[in-house]
């Protein structure tokens, strides 16, 4: 059984095994396995649970567990997107701290989230979770400190920052896209690193 039919088994509520043994643990166990206890179904990825569904009041969890790899990401977007359409999961690398993130992109909102685990009730809104918003800043240029008019860039040994509508952004990574290229952030509330900004 291909891992997307495991998906699949997992929505419907159905034990499964499927992705194959993995070589990388001596074929000990299969990549991919839903299991049911009582109320809850549970998907295992490599024998981390990145996904479980409470029958009982029809929550959803989701993890990447430690792992935000491309294998794993692609497990949690074909789970999440048989529950909510309106969700999908995507990675970002942040050249802050040399790390993947995994990200929930809100397409109805037009909301971005790095998260480490997220849980939504039945109509898909986020009661609980460990997780911090992003936002997409328009690249306008370079410099060490530049002021851009809409947003000021300023390069410490902290790192870049973008002072923008009052607010403190710390830059993750820049993407490229058809429209243009953008810095992805995260608000700060460091008071250290502000009052250095700020002098």
């Amino acid at each position: 059984m291909r891992w997307y039919e495991v998906v699949n088994k997992f929505v419907e509520g159905k034990p499964a095994k499927g992705g194959g043994k993995c070589k990388y643990h001596y074929y000990s166990h299969y990549r991919d396995v839903v299991e049911i206890h009582e109320n809850t179904v549970s998907y295992l990825f490599h024998e981390y649970t990145i996904a479980k569904y409470n029958k009982a009041d029809k929550t959803l969890y989701i993890s990447h567990c430690g792992y935000p790899t491309q294998t794993t990401r692609y497990r949690l977007d074909a789970i999440i997107n048989q529950f909510f359409k309106d969700y999908r999961i995507s990675r970002v690398y942040d050249n802050i701290r040399w790390k993947w993130l995994m990200v929930l992109e809100d397409n109805k909102n037009k909301k971005h989230y790095a998260f480490n685990w997220v849980k939504f009730d039945e109509h898909g809104k986020i009661i609980d979770g460990e997780l911090f918003e992003l936002i997409w800043i328009k690249y306008l240029g370079h410099g060490k400190n530049t002021d851009f008019g809409d947003y000021k860039v300023i390069k410490t040994q902290e790192g870049t920052f973008v002072i923008k509508n009052g607010k403190i952004y710390k830059v993750l990574c820049k993407k490229h896209y058809s429209t243009g290229i953008y810095y992805l952030a995260k608000e700060i509330k460091d008071s250290n690193i502000i009052k250095e900004i700020n002098n």
